[in-house]
């Protein structure tokens, strides 16, 4: 009987936390379609750097070796900036969150089951596509992987939303990506080589 009352506790006090994650989330869902347009960007930017620190940090203490930096490149480096900073997220985002989000709102039709499925979906193709061919440790795949799925989860909600709230969706997805890789490209990288 004594053991019962325990599971008993143990699943109100899960459902109670449950719950009230639950509400939380839906607080910031209802929140983000009412913010305006630059508030949405600036609120998906600061997730995205919150979430790549947090996947970054083993990095800095792990001293995972990064591939790219004994790799020379054929071509001028400018050309190289200009595809990581706006030929890229164009590609990427037609590709990946535009295609998808329309893939995945023709078969899904409840709103509330299309949000999860398209952002974590979306998510995962996007890490998937990010850990293209170079010879690397598993550590370093790790890392590649998470950091492009937390990409992916700001940037597929950015299109989730924008597209509910008609708010030029793939203009605004784009924005977001090519502005991430750009202070990624030059502000965390500087940071990042401060920090080893």
């Amino acid at each position: 009987f004594l053991s019962q009352k325990k599971l008993s506790l143990r699943h109100i006090v899960a459902t109670k936390y449950l719950l009230s994650m639950k509400n939380s989330f839906l607080k910031a869902y209802r929140y983000l379609y009412k913010v305006t347009w630059f508030k949405f960007i600036l609120i998906m930017l600061a997730a995205l750097a919150v979430m790549d620190f947090l996947c970054m940090l083993p990095d800095i203490f792990l001293k995972v070796e990064d591939p790219f930096e004994n790799i020379s490149i054929d071509f001028p480096k400018w050309i190289w900036n200009i595809y990581a900073c706006f030929v890229g997220p164009l590609i990427e985002t037609a590709c990946v969150q535009y295609l998808l989000y329309k893939i995945f709102a023709f078969f899904i039709t409840k709103k509330n089951r299309l949000f999860p499925a398209y952002v974590f979906g979306s998510s995962i193709v996007f890490g998937l596509l990010h850990l293209w061919g170079v010879n690397a440790s598993i550590g370093w795949y790790i890392i590649r992987f998470c950091t492009a799925i937390a990409g992916g989860l700001v940037f597929s909600t950015t299109m989730y939303f924008m597209t509910r709230r008609k708010q030029h969706p793939f203009w605004s997805t784009v924005t977001v990506h090519a502005f991430w890789n750009t202070a990624f490209g030059y502000l965390f990288s500087i940071l990042f080589i401060l920090l080893k």
